[in-house]
């Protein structure tokens, strides 16, 4: 699993709005308003999400 440096590096990378993120259903993707953070791109890295 990645570590604590690798998520802040992807964090970085995807960048966009800062109050929402999309997650993906599944044939489609969704509006999830939150902020992108580190627990949902371990989550997505781990198909979790």
């Amino acid at each position: 699993m990645s570590n604590a440096n690798d998520l802040e590096l992807y964090l970085q990378f995807f960048k966009g709005r800062e109050d929402y993120f999309a997650q993906q259903g599944e044939d489609w993707y969704f509006p999830v308003k939150k902020a992108l953070d580190e627990f949902y791109v371990r989550r997505h890295l781990e198909r979790d999400l």
